[in-house]
């Protein structure tokens, strides 16, 4: 679409993404702007998102978001859309992993340490916290067992789920929200349309996700996607 344009923020000294981004933005007719990123503009926006936020920051990509709304700002686009919930539905998370052999049914009380840490430090609110996510997996996992998925899948899938429900709002939608409307860019993500959201859910752990003895394998549809465009296996991520 004419209306659409494609923004790449990358780090010079480390970034191998914006060439591919340009190539697929060019395939689709899109425009496609990129933006060099420096530390010390890096710096600025992230001290920005912590006074917004009011806590520290979950993930170093805030900044980067916050960065990215004022650009896209800049350009006339009002409409910011990114990639929440694609690690939650395709089975992303090294977490996932740790999971693979839990598939015992009582053992739930390890799983959500995360949403906990989001809570008053009070040990009667944390317990009833933990007792209704255990009441929430047990019935996911009945579910997803009476849909047919072995019991590895289904306490898998159920983890996946409840991330969705709360992980994802606490702590990635909300704050992205919060990042994106301090410039006036509304922001928005794909992993949470229904029919996306279906689609993953129901599909077999195996086309998702592989764990075999030296090899972890995850979010296979969407490295499949990328490989089929661009002819090659995404890179691995590269730190600071």
């Amino acid at each position: 679409s004419k209306e659409c344009k494609g923004f790449t923020c990358f780090f010079e000294e480390k970034d191998l993404t914006a060439p591919l981004s340009r190539e697929l933005t060019a395939s689709m007719g899109i425009e496609h702007l990129e933006i060099n990123v420096e530390i010390e503009e890096y710096t600025e926006h992230l001290k920005r998102v912590i006074e917004l936020l009011g806590s520290p920051i979950h993930s170093h990509s805030l900044a980067s978001t916050h960065l990215m709304a004022e650009r896209v700002k800049e350009h006339g686009v009002n409409i910011l859309y990114g990639g929440e919930g694609a690690d939650e539905l395709s089975v992303g998370y090294n977490t996932y992993s740790n999971l693979y052999e839990q598939v015992e049914h009582s053992k739930l009380s390890t799983i959500y340490s995360s949403c906990v840490k989001a809570l008053p430090s009070n040990p009667t609110i944390v317990s009833n916290w933990n007792k209704e996510l255990d009441k929430q997996m047990n019935t996911l996992m009945d579910k997803f067992l009476d849909l047919g998925f072995n019991k590895q899948e289904s306490y898998i899938k159920s983890n996946v789920m409840i991330d969705f429900k709360y992980q994802l709002p606490m702590v990635g939608l909300i704050a992205s929200d919060t990042v994106t409307a301090d410039l006036g860019v509304e922001g928005r993500t794909p992993f949470t349309r229904t029919e996306i959201v279906k689609h993953f859910l129901n599909t077999p752990l195996r086309r998702l996700f592989r764990h075999d003895q030296d090899n972890i394998k995850s979010k296979i549809p969407l490295q499949n996607l990328y490989k089929k465009h661009f002819g090659i296996n995404p890179s691995s991520k590269i730190g600071f």
